[in-house]
Protein backbone atom coordinates (compact mmCIF):
# COMPACT_ATOMS: atom_id res chain seq x y z
CA UNK A 1 0.00 0.00 0.00
CA UNK A 2 2.81 2.38 0.87
CA UNK A 3 4.42 1.63 -2.45
CA UNK A 4 1.19 2.46 -4.32
CA UNK A 5 0.85 5.81 -2.50
CA UNK A 6 4.48 6.63 -3.20
CA UNK A 7 4.08 5.88 -6.89
CA UNK A 8 0.94 8.02 -7.01
CA UNK A 9 2.75 10.98 -5.44
CA UNK A 10 5.69 10.55 -7.79
CA UNK A 11 3.31 10.50 -10.74
CA UNK A 12 1.77 13.75 -9.62
CA UNK A 13 5.22 15.32 -9.34
CA UNK A 14 6.20 14.09 -12.79
CA UNK A 15 2.98 15.48 -14.31
CA UNK A 16 3.47 18.75 -12.46
CA UNK A 17 6.97 19.22 -13.85
CA UNK A 18 5.90 18.22 -17.35
CA UNK A 19 2.94 20.60 -17.39
CA UNK A 20 4.66 23.91 -18.39
CA UNK A 21 1.79 26.36 -18.88
CA UNK A 22 2.24 29.72 -20.60
CA UNK A 23 0.21 32.22 -22.60
CA UNK A 24 0.76 34.57 -25.54
CA UNK A 25 -1.14 37.76 -26.43
CA UNK A 26 -1.34 38.74 -30.09
CA UNK A 27 -2.75 41.88 -31.72
CA UNK A 28 -1.78 45.41 -32.81
CA UNK A 29 1.32 46.75 -31.07
CA UNK A 30 0.93 50.33 -32.34
CA UNK A 31 -2.51 51.83 -31.72
CA UNK A 32 -4.08 55.28 -31.89
CA UNK A 33 -5.06 56.72 -28.48
CA UNK A 34 -8.68 56.59 -27.29
CA UNK A 35 -9.58 53.65 -29.52
CA UNK A 36 -10.90 50.14 -28.92
CA UNK A 37 -8.91 47.11 -30.06
CA UNK A 38 -9.32 43.35 -29.79
CA UNK A 39 -6.51 40.99 -28.75
CA UNK A 40 -6.25 37.21 -28.54
CA UNK A 41 -4.78 35.31 -25.58
CA UNK A 42 -3.77 31.73 -26.38
CA UNK A 43 -2.74 29.10 -23.83
CA UNK A 44 0.09 26.64 -24.44
CA UNK A 45 1.77 23.75 -22.61
CA UNK A 46 5.17 22.17 -22.92
CA UNK A 47 6.83 22.90 -26.30
CA UNK A 48 4.19 25.17 -27.81
CA UNK A 49 1.22 22.80 -27.77
CA UNK A 50 -2.06 24.82 -27.65
CA UNK A 51 -4.26 23.93 -24.71
CA UNK A 52 -7.77 24.78 -23.56
CA UNK A 53 -7.09 23.52 -20.02
CA UNK A 54 -6.68 26.90 -18.40
CA UNK A 55 -8.79 29.55 -16.80
CA UNK A 56 -8.22 33.29 -16.96
CA UNK A 57 -8.14 35.49 -13.90
CA UNK A 58 -10.18 38.63 -14.22
CA UNK A 59 -9.64 42.13 -12.92
CA UNK A 60 -7.10 43.19 -11.69
CA UNK A 61 -4.94 40.34 -13.02
CA UNK A 62 -6.19 41.15 -16.51
CA UNK A 63 -5.51 44.82 -17.08
CA UNK A 64 -3.63 47.63 -18.77
CA UNK A 65 -0.57 48.97 -17.02
CA UNK A 66 1.39 52.16 -17.53
CA UNK A 67 4.66 52.63 -15.66
CA UNK A 68 3.92 49.42 -13.70
CA UNK A 69 0.70 50.97 -12.37
CA UNK A 70 -2.78 50.17 -13.57
CA UNK A 71 -3.94 52.90 -15.88
CA UNK A 72 -7.39 54.30 -16.52
CA UNK A 73 -9.53 52.38 -18.99
CA UNK A 74 -10.53 48.76 -18.85
CA UNK A 75 -10.24 45.39 -20.59
CA UNK A 76 -13.02 42.86 -20.97
CA UNK A 77 -12.59 39.24 -22.01
CA UNK A 78 -14.41 36.21 -23.25
CA UNK A 79 -12.99 32.66 -23.21
CA UNK A 80 -14.51 30.56 -25.91
CA UNK A 81 -15.59 27.19 -24.41
CA UNK A 82 -13.27 24.26 -25.14
CA UNK A 83 -11.01 26.62 -27.06
CA UNK A 84 -7.37 27.63 -26.69
CA UNK A 85 -8.33 31.28 -27.24
CA UNK A 86 -9.55 34.07 -25.04
CA UNK A 87 -10.69 37.30 -26.72
CA UNK A 88 -9.76 40.51 -24.90
CA UNK A 89 -11.31 43.86 -25.76
CA UNK A 90 -9.31 46.92 -24.66
CA UNK A 91 -10.43 50.54 -24.43
CA UNK A 92 -7.28 52.66 -24.55
CA UNK A 93 -6.73 56.11 -23.13
CA UNK A 94 -4.10 58.77 -23.91
CA UNK A 95 -0.79 58.38 -25.73
CA UNK A 96 2.21 56.58 -24.27
CA UNK A 97 3.64 53.11 -23.63
CA UNK A 98 1.30 50.62 -21.94
CA UNK A 99 1.37 46.91 -21.13
CA UNK A 100 -1.55 44.56 -21.61
CA UNK A 101 -1.19 41.81 -18.99
CA UNK A 102 -3.19 38.65 -18.26
CA UNK A 103 -2.79 35.78 -15.74
CA UNK A 104 -3.88 32.26 -16.61
CA UNK A 105 -4.12 29.16 -14.40
CA UNK A 106 -4.16 25.50 -15.29
CA UNK A 107 -2.85 22.14 -14.16
CA UNK A 108 -3.50 18.54 -13.24
CA UNK A 109 -5.40 17.29 -10.19
CA UNK A 110 -4.01 18.55 -6.88
CA UNK A 111 -1.66 20.98 -8.70
CA UNK A 112 -1.94 24.50 -10.07
CA UNK A 113 0.26 26.25 -12.64
CA UNK A 114 0.07 30.00 -13.18
CA UNK A 115 1.48 31.96 -16.13
CA UNK A 116 1.55 35.63 -16.96
CA UNK A 117 1.22 36.86 -20.57
CA UNK A 118 2.10 40.44 -21.56
CA UNK A 119 2.21 42.61 -24.67
CA UNK A 120 3.83 46.05 -24.99
CA UNK A 121 1.62 48.52 -26.86
CA UNK A 122 2.52 51.99 -28.14
CA UNK A 123 -0.30 54.54 -28.18
CA UNK A 124 0.61 57.33 -30.59
CA UNK A 125 -1.06 59.96 -32.73
CA UNK A 126 -0.51 59.96 -36.49
CA UNK A 127 2.21 62.10 -38.09
CA UNK A 128 1.53 65.63 -39.26
CA UNK A 129 -0.89 65.56 -42.18
CA UNK A 130 -0.31 67.53 -45.34
CA UNK A 131 -2.10 68.18 -48.62
CA UNK A 132 -0.99 66.20 -51.66
CA UNK A 133 -1.62 68.14 -54.86
CA UNK A 134 -0.83 66.23 -58.07
CA UNK A 135 1.17 68.36 -60.53
CA UNK A 136 0.78 71.45 -58.30
CA UNK A 137 -1.53 73.28 -60.70
CA UNK A 138 -5.25 73.72 -61.16
CA UNK A 139 -7.39 75.50 -63.74
CA UNK A 140 -9.54 78.48 -62.90
CA UNK A 141 -13.21 77.48 -62.71
CA UNK A 142 -12.35 73.79 -62.35
CA UNK A 143 -12.27 71.14 -59.63
CA UNK A 144 -9.12 69.15 -58.90
CA UNK A 145 -8.92 65.92 -56.92
CA UNK A 146 -6.34 66.20 -54.14
CA UNK A 147 -5.65 64.08 -51.08
CA UNK A 148 -4.37 64.24 -47.51
CA UNK A 149 -1.36 62.20 -46.43
CA UNK A 150 -1.33 60.17 -43.17
CA UNK A 151 -5.14 60.06 -43.09
CA UNK A 152 -5.60 56.30 -42.91
CA UNK A 153 -8.66 55.95 -40.71
CA UNK A 154 -10.93 58.65 -39.38
CA UNK A 155 -12.29 56.25 -36.76
CA UNK A 156 -8.79 55.62 -35.49
CA UNK A 157 -7.46 59.14 -35.50
CA UNK A 158 -10.53 60.96 -34.17
CA UNK A 159 -9.79 64.07 -36.13
CA UNK A 160 -10.94 66.19 -39.01
CA UNK A 161 -9.05 68.26 -41.55
CA UNK A 162 -9.02 72.03 -41.38
CA UNK A 163 -8.17 73.95 -44.55
CA UNK A 164 -6.67 77.35 -45.18
CA UNK A 165 -7.69 78.40 -48.69
CA UNK A 166 -7.79 81.59 -50.78
CA UNK A 167 -11.09 83.47 -50.81
CA UNK A 168 -13.75 81.68 -52.85
CA UNK A 169 -11.95 78.32 -52.86
CA UNK A 170 -13.37 75.21 -51.19
CA UNK A 171 -12.30 71.65 -50.31
CA UNK A 172 -15.09 69.07 -50.20
CA UNK A 173 -14.51 65.60 -48.65
CA UNK A 174 -14.77 62.64 -51.02
CA UNK A 175 -14.02 58.97 -50.35
CA UNK A 176 -11.08 58.00 -48.12
CA UNK A 177 -8.28 60.57 -48.09
CA UNK A 178 -9.57 62.46 -51.12
CA UNK A 179 -10.97 65.98 -51.41
CA UNK A 180 -12.29 68.01 -54.31
CA UNK A 181 -10.51 71.36 -54.48
CA UNK A 182 -12.73 73.88 -56.27
CA UNK A 183 -11.26 77.07 -57.75
CA UNK A 184 -13.56 79.96 -58.73
CA UNK A 185 -13.70 80.91 -62.39
CA UNK A 186 -12.51 84.46 -61.69
CA UNK A 187 -9.26 83.30 -60.07
CA UNK A 188 -6.42 85.16 -61.74
CA UNK A 189 -3.42 83.22 -63.05
CA UNK A 190 -0.58 83.00 -60.55
CA UNK A 191 0.70 81.14 -57.51
CA UNK A 192 -1.53 80.56 -54.48
CA UNK A 193 -0.97 78.92 -51.09
CA UNK A 194 -3.24 76.23 -49.68
CA UNK A 195 -2.79 74.87 -46.16
CA UNK A 196 -4.12 72.01 -44.06
CA UNK A 197 -3.86 70.69 -40.52
CA UNK A 198 -5.46 68.02 -38.37
CA UNK A 199 -7.88 68.85 -35.56
CA UNK A 200 -8.17 66.23 -32.77
CA UNK A 201 -11.59 66.05 -31.14
CA UNK A 202 -10.26 63.86 -28.34
CA UNK A 203 -7.64 66.42 -27.31
CA UNK A 204 -9.95 69.37 -26.84
CA UNK A 205 -9.57 70.28 -30.51
CA UNK A 206 -5.78 70.32 -30.36
CA UNK A 207 -4.24 70.79 -33.82
CA UNK A 208 -1.22 69.68 -35.75
CA UNK A 209 1.00 72.37 -37.35
CA UNK A 210 -0.16 73.98 -40.56
CA UNK A 211 1.43 72.53 -43.71
CA UNK A 212 1.55 74.89 -46.69
CA UNK A 213 1.69 74.02 -50.39
CA UNK A 214 1.97 76.27 -53.44
CA UNK A 215 -0.43 75.69 -56.28
CA UNK A 216 -0.45 77.50 -59.62
CA UNK A 217 -3.66 78.61 -61.33
CA UNK A 218 -4.13 79.04 -65.05
CA UNK A 219 -2.56 78.01 -68.33
CA UNK A 220 1.20 77.47 -68.46
CA UNK A 221 3.49 80.47 -68.74
CA UNK A 222 5.92 80.71 -71.64
CA UNK A 223 9.07 78.71 -70.88
CA UNK A 224 12.59 79.94 -71.59
CA UNK A 225 14.82 77.67 -73.66
CA UNK A 226 18.42 77.26 -72.56
CA UNK A 227 20.79 76.05 -75.30
CA UNK A 228 24.41 76.42 -76.43
CA UNK A 229 25.15 79.13 -78.99
CA UNK A 230 26.87 76.64 -81.30
CA UNK A 231 26.69 72.94 -82.00
CA UNK A 232 29.09 70.62 -83.82
CA UNK A 233 29.21 66.95 -84.73
CA UNK A 234 28.38 65.83 -81.19
CA UNK A 235 25.07 65.95 -79.36
CA UNK A 236 24.14 68.86 -77.11
CA UNK A 237 21.62 69.40 -74.32
CA UNK A 238 18.72 71.81 -74.76
CA UNK A 239 16.42 72.46 -71.80
CA UNK A 240 13.65 74.67 -70.48
CA UNK A 241 12.58 75.63 -66.99
CA UNK A 242 10.96 72.55 -65.47
CA UNK A 243 7.39 72.93 -64.18
CA UNK A 244 5.59 70.01 -62.56
CA UNK A 245 2.62 68.71 -64.52
CA UNK A 246 3.72 70.14 -67.87
CA UNK A 247 4.03 68.20 -71.10
CA UNK A 248 6.94 69.35 -73.26
CA UNK A 249 6.64 68.96 -77.03
CA UNK A 250 9.90 69.76 -78.85
CA UNK A 251 10.70 70.01 -82.55
CA UNK A 252 14.01 70.70 -84.27
CA UNK A 253 14.78 72.05 -87.74
CA UNK A 254 18.17 71.12 -89.28
CA UNK A 255 18.79 68.48 -86.64
CA UNK A 256 17.18 65.67 -84.74
CA UNK A 257 16.06 64.91 -81.21
CA UNK A 258 17.99 61.97 -79.79
CA UNK A 259 16.11 61.62 -76.49
CA UNK A 260 13.98 63.40 -73.92
CA UNK A 261 10.99 64.61 -75.92
CA UNK A 262 8.06 65.08 -73.56
CA UNK A 263 10.37 66.23 -70.76
CA UNK A 264 12.00 69.55 -69.92
CA UNK A 265 15.40 68.51 -71.33
CA UNK A 266 16.36 66.93 -74.66
CA UNK A 267 19.50 65.81 -76.47
CA UNK A 268 19.85 67.13 -80.02
CA UNK A 269 22.17 66.36 -82.93
CA UNK A 270 22.81 68.83 -85.76
CA UNK A 271 22.53 67.96 -89.45
CA UNK A 272 25.90 69.03 -90.80
CA UNK A 273 25.20 68.11 -94.42
CA UNK A 274 22.42 70.64 -94.97
CA UNK A 275 22.66 73.99 -96.71
CA UNK A 276 21.70 75.88 -93.55
CA UNK A 277 23.89 77.18 -90.77
CA UNK A 278 21.35 77.27 -87.95
CA UNK A 279 19.44 74.66 -86.02
CA UNK A 280 16.04 75.92 -84.91
CA UNK A 281 14.61 74.56 -81.66
CA UNK A 282 10.87 74.96 -81.00
CA UNK A 283 8.96 74.11 -77.83
CA UNK A 284 5.29 73.93 -76.89
CA UNK A 285 4.31 73.27 -73.26
CA UNK A 286 0.83 72.27 -72.14
CA UNK A 287 -1.25 71.12 -69.22
CA UNK A 288 -4.97 70.68 -68.63
CA UNK A 289 -5.42 74.45 -68.60
CA UNK A 290 -4.04 75.07 -72.09
CA UNK A 291 -0.76 75.48 -73.91
CA UNK A 292 1.81 78.10 -74.85
CA UNK A 293 4.75 78.30 -77.24
CA UNK A 294 8.28 79.34 -76.33
CA UNK A 295 10.28 81.73 -78.47
CA UNK A 296 12.38 79.72 -80.96
CA UNK A 297 16.03 79.25 -80.13
CA UNK A 298 18.65 79.32 -82.89
CA UNK A 299 21.90 77.38 -82.55
CA UNK A 300 24.73 77.96 -85.01
CA UNK A 301 25.93 74.75 -86.66
CA UNK A 302 29.73 74.47 -86.79
CA UNK A 303 30.63 71.02 -88.11
CA UNK A 304 33.72 71.68 -90.27
CA UNK A 305 37.43 71.82 -89.61
CA UNK A 306 37.87 75.13 -91.44
CA UNK A 307 38.11 78.59 -89.98
CA UNK A 308 35.46 80.72 -91.75
CA UNK A 309 37.26 83.88 -90.62
CA UNK A 310 40.23 82.90 -92.83
CA UNK A 311 38.29 81.56 -95.81
CA UNK A 312 35.53 84.21 -95.87
CA UNK A 313 36.01 87.92 -95.38
CA UNK A 314 33.23 90.46 -95.57
CA UNK A 315 33.13 94.15 -96.24
CA UNK A 316 30.20 96.53 -96.45
CA UNK A 317 29.26 95.69 -100.04
CA UNK A 318 30.97 92.37 -100.88
CA UNK A 319 32.03 88.96 -99.67
CA UNK A 320 35.52 87.68 -100.52
CA UNK A 321 35.89 83.87 -100.63
CA UNK A 322 39.44 82.47 -100.43
CA UNK A 323 39.15 79.21 -102.38
CA UNK A 324 42.90 78.63 -102.28
CA UNK A 325 42.80 78.56 -98.49
CA UNK A 326 39.74 76.35 -98.58
CA UNK A 327 41.52 73.79 -100.82
CA UNK A 328 44.76 73.80 -98.82
CA UNK A 329 46.71 75.77 -101.43
CA UNK A 330 45.47 73.87 -104.50
CA UNK A 331 43.42 75.27 -107.34
CA UNK A 332 40.36 73.05 -107.52
CA UNK A 333 36.88 73.54 -108.85
CA UNK A 334 34.63 74.60 -106.03
CA UNK A 335 30.96 75.42 -105.78
CA UNK A 336 30.03 78.61 -103.97
CA UNK A 337 26.42 79.52 -103.22
CA UNK A 338 24.62 82.14 -101.18
CA UNK A 339 21.11 81.59 -99.75
CA UNK A 340 18.73 83.92 -98.02
CA UNK A 341 17.31 83.16 -94.56
CA UNK A 342 14.50 81.01 -96.03
CA UNK A 343 17.02 78.91 -97.98
CA UNK A 344 16.34 80.38 -101.44
CA UNK A 345 19.55 80.67 -103.53
CA UNK A 346 20.54 84.24 -104.47
CA UNK A 347 24.01 83.43 -105.83
CA UNK A 348 25.67 80.27 -107.19
CA UNK A 349 29.00 79.82 -108.94
CA UNK A 350 31.31 76.98 -110.05
CA UNK A 351 34.86 78.35 -109.90
CA UNK A 352 38.53 77.28 -110.06
CA UNK A 353 40.28 80.39 -108.82
CA UNK A 354 42.03 81.78 -105.80
CA UNK A 355 39.20 84.13 -104.84
CA UNK A 356 35.59 84.78 -105.63
CA UNK A 357 34.07 88.13 -104.80
CA UNK A 358 30.29 88.23 -104.32
CA UNK A 359 28.78 91.73 -104.60
CA UNK A 360 26.13 92.23 -101.91
CA UNK A 361 25.13 95.90 -102.30
CA UNK A 362 21.93 94.92 -104.14
CA UNK A 363 20.80 92.39 -101.56
CA UNK A 364 18.29 93.23 -98.88
CA UNK A 365 19.59 93.48 -95.34
CA UNK A 366 19.29 90.28 -93.32
CA UNK A 367 20.82 86.90 -92.55
CA UNK A 368 22.23 84.83 -95.40
CA UNK A 369 24.07 81.51 -95.62
CA UNK A 370 27.16 80.95 -97.74
CA UNK A 371 28.08 77.40 -98.73
CA UNK A 372 31.42 76.27 -100.17
CA UNK A 373 31.95 72.71 -101.42
CA UNK A 374 34.89 71.04 -103.15
CA UNK A 375 35.19 67.26 -103.44
CA UNK A 376 34.77 65.94 -99.87
CA UNK A 377 35.10 69.36 -98.21
CA UNK A 378 32.24 71.57 -97.21
CA UNK A 379 31.80 74.69 -95.13
CA UNK A 380 28.69 76.61 -94.23
CA UNK A 381 28.64 80.04 -92.62
CA UNK A 382 26.05 82.56 -91.60
CA UNK A 383 26.53 86.06 -93.05
CA UNK A 384 24.78 89.27 -92.03
CA UNK A 385 24.32 91.66 -94.92
CA UNK A 386 23.44 95.29 -94.33
CA UNK A 387 22.54 96.86 -91.02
Amino acid sequence: MKIIILLFVLGICVNYNAYALYGRITGPESVCPYTTQEYVLTGYVNAGVPTSSYVIQGFPELGIYRNLNETEGFASWYKQPNSTRTYITVQFEGPGEVTLSANIKGGVPFTTNMARATLQINLEYPPVIEPVVPNNYVCAGATKLISISQLESVECFHHNVQWGLPAGWSATPQSGNNYNLSVPGNARPGNYTISSRGVYDDRNNATTPWVHKTIRVGAPTSPIISAPSQIGDHWATVSANSIAGMHYSWSVVNGQILSGNGTASIRVQSSCNLSYRDMTVNLTVSNDCGQTVASPRYIQIVCDGYDPQIIISQRSDEIDVNLLEFNDGELKTSEVSLHDFDGAPVYQQQAAAEHIVIPTAAYRSGIYYINIASEDKKIQERIVIGN
